[in-house]
């Protein structure tokens, strides 16, 4: 009575606590948090394999007559598969056996069927779960081990009962289970975490929703809970809210439920499928489609044939329920596309319109444009052509010049020479005054720093048109030289050949040969070559 009471008394505490918990329901938020946990399972799942390497590298570095510390690794190794993946737990747990047998250590060989029987029913085995279950010696097991004999025994026939489907057995195999977790109750310390545990099932079982309610909600608030536990006492939670009716708190509580099965790396879970049921009715059928492909992938994973079987029941439902959606989604798409061809009609007749008048517009700013183009064009070429006048006429005015003040200097001298009558060094001073080689490369001189005060990178921009070897240098004490001055003048406008031979001293066919061996050593074409000698810039 004394224990009641107790009960009695931690229960209404924690009614209290459970308001405060009831009202921060946020499930948009908690379902944002486990779309992020499936994102990053790949790295929990990845830190799970390393662990479990780790582990069987110090299984595979023990000695073979290491009998306990193989046994100790071995039960590691199954722990850490047993919620992962069917196949390599019943591995170890044959091996646990094995070792048992081999020390001769009744209560391990017990406990290794006790594991069998528990790996057997998360794969959906029943039959072979309590025929292993079955074939356990009570009389030999210790307290711990007839606990958690008697917890997977009440299990198994509740699984089995949800399995089966039929109202009949399901009845009498809830009554089977719930017989024996009162007899793994009446073995645990009272007032533990798991006396709680296998009472809060067995009030499940018994229809008693909100007492199972009210015992679970009292393991959440244990704070040294683990996360694979985190992930049992919160998806059964979840399940006794839909029992209730209560889905928006079923569906906070399902979400806890599979991001701590994602941190524990559990494969063989019931949180997601449920959860993905919950959204489908909800109309959340994107993210509900999504989960219960994950969910089906892990219960292949695990191999567990029972939760392939309800995820199945359910995934057609999902799916159907996507495709009809989507219909509903095509149909509405249909009416959008008639309305917007209706609008699409009436929006090219204002097209047309409007591109008849942009039209005329853009041949109006074309010929604005072509017209501003072609103004710009000649007046940069006035302005290049008045530059180049410019700089010849005071180059030839410069010239004239120095001319005129020599040949009035000579013709002093030779007044006084012939007043004189000093004839005999005439010759002499004619030659030296008057050298025609002297002159003509001082006129030739001159024209080169007018051509590079026009053009100062001409040299350099000119020989672009040729290959490194076929390139025009000028000699040391040369600014220009002759095949230089040829098209220097053709870029200051001169294409003439005979005013290009006069001016240069040249005849007229020295000319139309040097033009044409010059362009043929071009990378440039003949046709084209002149265009790109003008388009070096003043």
């Amino acid at each position: 009575m004394i224990v009641r009471l107790k009960i009695v008394f931690i229960l209404l505490l924690f009614f209290i606590l459970n308001n405060s918990f009831a009202q921060s329901w946020n499930n948009d938020s908690m379902l944002l948090k486990l779309d992020e946990a499936l994102v990053t399972r790949l790295i929990t799942d990845n830190n799970k394999i390393q662990q479990i390497g780790n582990e069987l590298i110090k299984l595979q570095q023990l000695g073979d007559e290491q009998l306990e510390e193989r046994y100790i690794a071995a039960d590691k190794l199954y722990n850490e598969y047993k919620s992962y993946t069917y196949d390599s737990a019943f591995k170890y747990v044959l091996y646990l056996d094995e070792l048992a047998t081999r020390q001769k250590d009744i209560q391990r060989i017990s406990s290794a069927k006790i594991k069998m029987g528990f790996i057997f029913l998360s794969s959906g085995l029943f039959k072979e779960a309590l025929d292993t279950l079955m074939s356990v010696n009570l009389e030999k097991l210790n307290k711990d081990l007839q606990i958690e004999y008697y917890s997977i025994l009440g299990r198994t026939y509740h699984d089995l009962a949800d399995y089966d489907g039929s109202t009949f057995f399901t009845e009498i195999y809830n009554r089977k289970g719930n017989f024996y977790l009162k007899k793994a109750i009446a073995l645990v310390p009272e007032n533990s975490f798991q006396y709680y545990q296998l009472y809060g099932a067995e009030q499940l079982k018994a229809g008693q929703f909100e007492s199972a309610r009210e015992t679970f909600h009292l393991l959440y608030n244990t704070k040294t809970i683990t996360e694979h536990q985190r992930a049992i006492i919160t998806s059964t939670l979840g399940y006794i809210y839909t029992c209730l009716n209560k889905n928006e708190e079923a569906i906070y509580l399902l979400a806890i439920a599979a991001i701590s099965d994602i941190k524990s790396c559990t494969k063989e879970t019931v949180a997601l499928r449920n959860l993905a049921h919950l959204l489908n009715d909800k109309g959340d059928t994107e993210r509900a489609h999504r989960y219960i492909k994950i969910a089906l992938a892990d219960a292949d994973f695990y191999n567990a044939r029972h939760r392939k079987k309800e995820v199945g029941i359910i995934l057609p439902i999902i799916e159907g329920e996507q495709l009809r959606k989507t219909e509903k989604q095509k149909e509405q798409l249909i009416l959008y596309l008639i309305l917007i061809s209706i609008l699409g009609a009436l929006a090219v007749v204002f097209l047309i319109i409007s591109t008849i008048q942009f039209y005329r517009l853009k041949r109006v700013k074309e010929l604005l444009q072509t017209t501003n183009s072609t103004i710009s064009e000649t007046n940069k070429k006035l302005l290049e052509a008045n530059r180049i006048k410019e700089k010849y006429i005071g180059y030839y005015f410069n010239v004239t010049a120095n001319y005129m003040e020599r040949i009035e200097k000579i013709h002093k001298k030779l007044s006084r020479r012939i007043i004189s009558r000093q004839f005999d060094d005439l010759d002499d001073f004619l030659k030296r005054d008057l050298d025609p080689k002297k002159e003509l490369d001082e006129l030739n001189n001159n024209f080169d720093k007018i051509v590079l005060s026009l053009f100062p990178n001409f040299v350099i921009e000119f020989n672009k048109l040729f290959n490194p070897e076929d390139q025009f240098i000028p000699k040391e004490g040369q600014i220009l030289n002759k095949e230089l001055r040829i098209f220097a003048l053709i870029r200051m406008g001169i294409s003439d050949n005979e005013k290009i031979a006069k001016i240069l001293n040249f005849s007229v066919n020295t000319i139309y040969t040097y033009k044409t061996k010059i362009k043929n050593r071009s990378i440039v074409s003949n046709n084209e070559f002149e265009e790109h000698l003008m388009k070096i810039d003043a």
